[in-house]
């Protein structure tokens, strides 16, 4: 399936265009304060120089200055908890679309998603065998 055809699909699943103001708050450099995967947390020196950037509706993963991955983020702020997909433009899930929850409070984002195929999260917490990845960001100030 095409890029196009997978963000109309993912845009189709969430009932439309991303939410105006949690995009625009999404906007800007975020950096990983914290991270859970598959019930065990991940030590932080192995994501001390990770972060995200968040331009329109692109985002870009970055490990330091190198780019780890690049995608196309939708947004659903109707749904309980919030919705997010993130279509992956190249990376490990290249051409794939993450099912994901969020939840943006002041400078905070949280952020669980499943690996492609998966059930969406319907919370912020993970268990072995779950393929699921929960990361809290802090927005990074200029």
């Amino acid at each position: 399936m095409s890029p196009i055809a997978t963000l109309m699909l993912s845009l189709a699943a969430l009932g439309g265009d991303p939410p105006a103001a949690d995009l625009k708050a999404l906007q800007g450099t975020w950096q990983v304060t914290s991270m859970e995967r598959e019930g065990e947390t991940v030590p932080a020196e192995d994501f001390k120089t990770w972060g995200v950037r968040y331009e329109g509706n692109r985002v870009t993963l970055m490990d330091g200055d190198r780019v780890h991955r690049r995608g196309i983020v939708t947004l659903d702020s109707s749904r309980k908890p919030k919705a997010v997909n993130t279509w992956d433009g190249d990376g490990p899930y290249a051409d794939q679309t993450s099912p994901g929850i969020y939840e943006l409070e002041g400078d905070t984002l949280r952020l669980a998603f499943a690996k492609p195929g998966e059930p969406r999260p319907t919370a912020f917490t993970t268990k072995s065998g779950s393929a699921v990845l929960v990361v809290t960001y802090k927005r990074v100030k200029k």
